[in-house]
Formats: structure tokens, C-alpha cells, sequence
């Protein structure tokens, strides 16, 4: 599909409750002065993508992995006097048990630093290094943004994407990758329908072109649940497309809402893709299906994999490993959780199904992720990060790392 985006975005003039998005205020970024020099010597994986934002708003991965540092450098007291508070949390390596989560801190953050404010942001949600000093930066609300952390000039970017800012939706991820741009984002589908969309664009600074390369069909009325992460492998666009809410559309391979996509750079199916492979039912578009609202999605250079993490309901968010042709089970599975009406869902998991890598309940709003490579933390390489946020009843939302390691 190579249809040429011709309406500019609207925001949604209608307001629609949604319980399960806090509200979120502008952020800041910032940058290191001292210590590590930023980004010219960001790890090797954020030069490629840069951490995302997600839900309900994070921060990105070069970004985050330096208030972590200041932060366990600091005294408990100095910790608890200002919110929010970053803070880590490990997994330690066991020897035959799968990982499992307990705070710790590490020597590599012994160093004290010192931070400064680069921009203030509304809303972001994705982003992508485009330059070494350079970082492409996606506000929900509709912007595209381009900071450059040497000059610290913040600048939009003009762009013809036909999206709709309602509940979840609006600008979601974007990737860089030689000269070009994949972004994905609600798209106005008209009689306020809107579908998980991707689009591609030549990299310019001053105004984006983009051409839709796959619509997630059917459009639905929703404000849930639209994913939405990309990572490249090879020629692959890997894709997460949020069940906008419709829980047991997560199992029918006939519609995209609740799976993973995997399409090639240029929009085009790789035929090799499970609906030509014994799965003559499923779109040919999706790789794996059964998944609720997946906002974290990377590729692995270390091991080769796709990894994603996802939201659950009331319970459940996991973080695991993305499977050719299977199945992670929602709403089948409730993954430990529960509706947020107290009612059963289904089992965490059972033989048949994908079992992810680490299961968290209560929910910790698991969101974008990235599986570390870089000299500044050596200890974290190979481990994935795994942004969420940490809410708490009358209190500024608390934004986190989980650091986990793969079993190789």
C-alpha cells in the first residue's frame, strides 16, 4: 500500500472518558554536564532508536539511564525529598531459575552528575536519533520535534500525517534509519474511527512527507489501546498493534488489532510471513498474535530477537520475546491479572500459548524498552530496560527502569 497521506491531523473535539490514561503534564529534558558527554557517546542502541515515551509518559533511553545514575548516587533521604524519584530496579542472575525482580544498586553509578534542562515537551511519546547530536522526538498531541543537544535549538517539523488525537491515540513511535523515517500513529479513518497506521518519509528537517505503508484494519471507534512500537531487523519493520480495546479480536488472525506485524522497510509482505507457512487464515501482515496494548518493541543485536513488553489489565503486564506464528493468548489469558471490575479473566498462562519472560502483577504500565549496549554501563549490556511508571494514589506519577537479564 503506498497511498499519500492528504489531510492534515486533527485533535478530537470530543472528549471520551478514558480510565485507564492519567493525566500527563509537559516534560523536560536533560542532559548530562560532567561524567559522560551526551549523546556523541550515547550507547550504541539509542543511536539507532532512542527510547521511547508510551504510556502514560517516560523517558527516553539515554535520557533515562542518567537520572538512574544520579539518583543511586544520592542518599535515601535526598531521594525521598523530591518526586518524582528515579530510581532501579535489577534482576539478578540466577542459575537455573528464570529472572526475577529485586532492587539493587550498582558501582557504575557511584559517580555524581549534573544535570541541564534542553527542552520542555508536550506529550512525547517516541523518538529516534537522526544524527549523533540530533534526536527526532514524536509529541501525541500531533508535533514533530527535532532537538539538538549541542546547540540545545528545539525545532517542529511540518508533516501532512492524518492523525487523530483522541484517549490513546495521536503520534506514537518513530525510527531512523538510513535517511528515512517510519512513524506510527492513530490515523483519522473518518466518523471518528481510527486505526494503528504506519508511514514513511524521506528525513527532512523542515517538512516530512510521509506515504501510509500499512493501516491496522478494522477502523474502530476506540481511544484504547493502540500499541504502538516499531523496531527494524534486517529489512523488517516490526510493528505492535494495540486490540483497541476488544479483547477477543486479540484471537482473530482475520483482523490486525491485538498482534504483532511484521512488513518489510518498503511496506511490501515478506513471504515467508506465517500466512504462507500453514497459517492461511491470518492476514498477511501478522507475525504473532494475542496481545492486549504493546508498548515496547526492540530488536536484540546481542541475541537476534524481537522483544516487547505489554500492558495488561488490572495485573499482568509482561515483558517477553516475540514468536513467529504464535500465540501470547488474550483474552484468553489474563496473564495473573484481572478486569478492573475484579472479574476473572482466564489463567496466567497454559501449554499452547506464548509464556513471557517476566509477568508483573499489580501492573507497573511496562511501556518502552530496550535491550542495552554500550560502554557507559558496561554491566548493563545484554539486559533489557523496561520503562514504566509507578503510580500512586494523590501523587506525581514516578517514572522507573526495570533492568532485566536475558537468559541466553
Amino acid at each position: 500500500m503506498e497511498s499519500r497521506i492528504k489531510t492534515p491531523g486533527i485533535i478530537a473535539a470530543r472528549n471520551k472518558v478514558d480510565e485507564e490514561m492519567p493525566k500527563t503534564k509537559p516534560m523536560m529534558m536533560y542532559a548530562i554536564e560532567g561524567g559522560i558527554r551526551m549523546p556523541v557517546q550515547a550507547p550504541e542502541a539509542t543511536k539507532a532508536h532512542a527510547y521511547g515515551f508510551g504510556y502514560p509518559s517516560l523517558t527516553i533511553l539515554s535520557m533515562v539511564m542518567r537520572p538512574i545514575a544520579a539518583a543511586s548516587a544520592a542518599s535515601e533521604p535526598e531521594m525521598q525529598a523530591k518526586k518524582p524519584q528515579p530510581r532501579m530496579v535489577a534482576v539478578q542472575k540466577p542459575e537455573r531459575n528464570p529472572p526475577t525482580v529485586a532492587s539493587a544498586t550498582s558501582k557504575s553509578f557511584s559517580e555524581n552528575f549534573t544535570f541541564k534542562k534542553l527542552a520542555d515537551l508536550n506529550d512525547p511519546w517516541g523518538s529516534s536519533f537522526i544524527s549523533d547530536e540530533e534526536l527526532i522526538i514524536t509529541e501525541k498531541t500531533g508535533k514533530i520535534k527535532i532537538v539538538n543537544f549541542i546547540s540545545r535549538e528545539v525545532y517542529e517539523v511540518e508533516h501532512n500525517l492524518n492523525y487523530f488525537v483522541h484517549g490513546q491515540g495521536g503520534l506514537l513511535d518513530i525510527i531512523y534509519q538510513d535517511n528515512y523515517l517510519w512513524i506510527s500513529y492513530s490515523e483519522n479513518r473518518g466518523d471518528w474511527k481510527t486505526s494503528t497506521s504506519i508511514a514513511k518519509a524521506e528525513l527532512n528537517k523542515k517538512n516530512l512527507d510521509f506515504k501510509n505503508i500499512f493501516q491496522a484494519e478494522p477502523p474502530i471507534e476506540s481511544g484504547y489501546h493502540f500499541g504502538s512500537r516499531l523496531a527494524i531487523k534486517d529489512n523488517y519493520l516490526f510493528a505492535s498493534a494495540g486490540e483497541r480495546g476488544g479483547g477477543m479480536i486479540a484471537q482473530d488472525p482475520t483482523n490486525h488489532p491485538g498482534s504483532i506485524i511484521r512488513i518489510y522497510l518498503d511496506g511490501s509482505i515478506p513471504k515467508d510471513n506465517p500466512k504462507f507457512e500453514g497459517k492461511s487464515n491470518w492476514l498477511p501482515e501478522i507475525y504473532q498474535i494475542g496481545v492486549r496494548n504493546p508498548q515496547g518493541l526492540t530488536y536484540s543485536s546481542f541475541d537476534g530477537k524481537i522483544y516487547a513488553s505489554n500492558h495488561g489489565a488490572k495485573g499482568g503486564d509482561w515483558f517477553g520475546e516475540i514468536k513467529k506464528g504464535e500465540n501470547y493468548g488474550w483474552k484468553i489469558l489474563g496473564w495473573g491479572g484481572t478486569n478492573y471490575s475484579g472479574s476473572k479473566i482466564g489463567p496466567k498462562w497454559k501449554p499452547g500459548f506464548t509464556k513471557a519472560i517476566q509477568y508483573w502483577v499489580p501492573s507497573i504500565a511496562a511501556s518502552a524498552i530496550t535491550i542495552y549496549k554500550g560502554k557507559e554501563f558496561s554491566e548493563w549490556n545484554g539486559h533489557a530496560s523496561v520503562s514504566y511508571t509507578h503510580l500512586r494514589a494523590h501523587e506525581t506519577s514516578l517514572h522507573l527502569v526495570c533492568r532485566l537479564l536475558l537468559e541466553k
